[in-house]
């Protein structure tokens, strides 16, 4: 028989064959053992590596030290988890659940380096042999199986003793988990401390320099680019205690951007922003760990700093950690652990991690293969879902938009824009016009890099595995001005009268850009089926590629006039 016994939020079956039950716990805090991480998930794994439901989401359980044991931290009233070592057997424990309701004990072992527990029951064929010992130590079966029930014991010896000799009798994996070390740095419900917005001596707060570095490096709000000052003002906000600036200070001290190379002092930063929980100063100094690049090298302080950078968010922590498990030469490889964090950066929008999960899936590296539900996940994740950013072919992830040249940035969002715009009257049933786009367009040719490109610059630099596609599209639907677009058009006749035709090095940008518009703007419509049709052409080498080949040299409003007569006979 099969009950199901809270575990925080999660409903951890369990079968109480070959379980044991008593009224109160019956060992103490003296007894506790802490084989798992201060802050954990279980994963389900069998034979194959994870589980993976229909819908493509894995089965996990979080767990948090307490001070008592572990428990769900999401749940305060949760049942508490502690795990109790037993005497002779080696990485083997007896596993403690107790609720206010009831207190029932487990058989588990850990493999060595932790990264596996199992739940483990007497193999088919000793349960006789069990139940005459039990009874014999007094225990009380329960009758919930007759063939193998679970005991009710009454006292700590009795229950030592009779987990003691289950031990030795031939066992079976009743239920197996992946141990992920997850200790996620939650916001700070407080904001910024105050200091942040204290003067100095020039009059000036730290959250001040720390915009005017932003704005000499990337040239935001028209000023100039200048490496030697935006690295003079990260440090003053680095020294009046902003992490963000400690992370890009010693970004321009370990490459020698703007200021004289040093990677010791580049590490120091990274360590002080990694104190106050900036994970962009994790991620680099795992980097520097693992390169021995300012420090000497040290794989598990790496890996230590990535699993807290990747379980607060940080996408590219993740792919990172995904890399390491899967090649396996600096921290010890593992499939399952690959995949998982492969899962959660896809989840979090990144489309190359999207897909590898997917050919995982399909080819049943680090779970069972299962090629129908490659297929569920990837167009799972290309639906727009409440809250979360679609994952599409087409779109651009912060990291990716970051890695783009300043004109490959240009004409993205030029192809973006215009295509929004020429796309507005056939979306103009469901509000969303294109004249929005068309005064950021004009921006963005007036500025040549600035306006909505610049902004989403910085959007990339905070949010690496963000959809950069339907930042851009909401911020556009959400920002209307006509009085502002109509100064702007003005100011593009008498600027920009000429055609501007396209090179053969940014049509290719253009396109893009333009296709990503039509996806997000049709999904922004709630016209998923139209903005799939647009992903098959895209997706589609031989029809984008004679796209691209005819557009070349150019005006930029045939490129979209093209692509819309296209959209208007293949995907109404």
């Amino acid at each position: 028989m099969r009950i199901r016994a809270s575990l925080g939020a999660l409903a951890l079956t369990l079968s109480l064959s070959g379980c044991y039950t008593s009224d109160a716990p019956l060992l103490d805090a003296a007894d506790t053992a802490h084989p798992l991480p201060i802050a954990t998930k279980l994963v389900d794994l069998d034979a194959d590596g994870l589980i993976f439901d229909d819908d493509g989401k894995m089965h996990e359980t979080d767990l948090a030290w307490n001070g008592k044991g572990y428990a769900d931290p999401a749940q305060a009233d949760a049942t508490t988890v502690t795990l109790y070592p037993l005497g002779g057997q080696a990485d083997t424990f007896i596993v403690q659940q107790a609720s206010p309701s009831s207190v029932l004990y487990v058989i588990a072992t850990m493999s060595q380096d932790g990264s596996r527990a199992t739940i483990r029951n007497v193999a088919a064929g000793s349960e006789a042999a069990r139940a005459e010992k039990l009874q014999a130590l007094g225990a009380v079966p329960q009758g919930f199986d007759e063939k193998d029930p679970a005991f009710k014991v009454t006292d700590r010896q009795q229950l030592l003793d009779a987990a003691a000799f289950e031990a030795t009798l031939p066992g079976k994996d009743q239920f197996r988990y992946l141990v992920v070390r997850y200790i996620p740095i939650p916001p700070d419900p407080r904001g910024l401390p105050a200091a942040h917005n204290m003067a100095d001596a020039s009059g000036q707060s730290p959250v001040y320099w720390y915009a005017e570095g932003m704005a000499a490096e990337h040239g935001i709000a028209q000023k100039p680019i200048d490496l030697a000052k935006a690295a003079t003002d990260y440090r003053k906000a680095a020294e009046g205690g902003i992490a963000g600036a400690m992370a890009d200070l010693g970004r321009m001290l370990e490459t020698g951007t703007g200021v004289t190379a040093n990677a010791a002092e580049a590490v120091g930063w990274y360590e002080k922003g990694t104190q106050l929980g900036n994970t962009d100063a994790m991620l680099a100094l795992a980097r520097a760990l693992l390169a021995g690049t300012g420090v000497t090298s040290d794989a598990g302080r790496a890996a230590y700093a990535l699993h807290i950078a990747a379980a607060s968010g940080n996408v590219d922590a993740m792919r990172l950690l995904a890399a390491l498990l899967d090649k396996g030469d600096l921290i010890a490889p593992d499939r399952a652990e690959r995949l998982f964090w492969l899962v959660k950066a896809a989840e979090a929008g990144d489309g190359d991690a999207g897909q590898q999960v997917a050919d995982a899936i399909r080819s049943g590296d680090g779970t069972a293969p299962n090629p129908a539900l490659a297929e569920r996940f990837l167009a799972k994740l290309r639906q727009r879902n409440p809250g979360s950013s679609p994952l599409v072919d087409s779109a651009i992830s912060g990291s990716d938009y970051r890695d783009f040249s300043a004109d490959d940035r240009h004409y993205y969002m030029m192809g973006f824009l215009d295509m929004l715009w020429s796309i507005g009257d056939r979306l103009e049933a469901q509000g969303l016009s294109g004249d929005c786009a068309e005064g950021y367009a004009m921006d963005n040719v007036s500025n040549a890099g600035n306006g909505l490109t610049a902004e989403l610059g910085d959007f990339a630099r905070g949010h690496p595995g963000g959809n950069i596609s339907e930042v851009a599209a909401g911020f556009v639907y959400a920002h209307c001005d006509t009085r502002r677009n109509l100064l702007l058009l003005d100011f593009y006749v008498l600027n920009f009268s000429g055609a501007l035709a396209l090179s053969d090095d940014a049509v290719h940008y253009f396109l893009q850009g333009a296709f990503s518009a039509a996806v997000e703007a049709h999904l922004a419509a709630s016209r998923p089926k139209t903005a799939a049709c647009i992903e098959t052409i895209y997706d589609d080498d031989d029809a984008y590629g004679d796209l691209l080949d005819k557009m070349v040299g150019q005006d930029m409003d045939l490129v979209t006039n093209v692509m819309m007569q296209k959209l208007d006979v293949l995907c109404p």
